[in-house]
């Protein structure tokens, strides 16, 4: 499920001391087809050109949102997924999402991998229960 027409939530605070923006659907924990969606993909970006606090500068993060919406994008046509959220701390980010078909999702980031605007790296696990989201994203309730 391509979930972009939802609405998200932006949440600002501070982790270990340093800036943290949170861009994350606040209604994915009540998603009622979880069971559809089984693989948890995790996606974390490597940022060059940041701040003193780890932030992106707005040229790279202009970079950062082209590539993400280009791996999102990507992923979204190989597979039914569904966008949990991203955080945005200490130089990088890190994407959250749930697939329906791992190895179509692991097919688009391999090939991502030859040719990627960033250094990224990624895994794919098995977890039915979106649990490994909530310790990720921080916002479990």
């Amino acid at each position: 499920m391509n979930n972009n027409e939802k609405r998200f939530n932006v949440y600002k605070g501070e982790k270990d001391g340093l800036p943290v923006s949170i861009m994350a659907d606040p209604n994915y924990q009540n998603y009622s087809l979880k069971q559809d969606y089984p693989w948890f993909l995790w996606i974390r970006i490597e940022m060059k050109d940041v701040d003193q606090q780890g932030q992106p500068s707005e040229k790279e993060d202009i970079l950062l949102n082209d590539f993400e919406d280009r791996i999102e994008n990507e992923i979204f046509k190989s597979s039914p997924t569904y966008f949990v959220g991203r955080v945005t701390w200490n130089k990088d980010r890190q994407i959250y999402l749930y697939t329906s078909d791992a190895k179509s999702a692991n097919a688009v980031l391999e090939k991502i991998a030859e040719n990627p605007t960033r250094p990224f790296e990624y895994k794919i696990e098995k977890d039915p229960e979106w649990e490994k989201v909530k310790e990720s994203i921080g916002l479990s309730k």
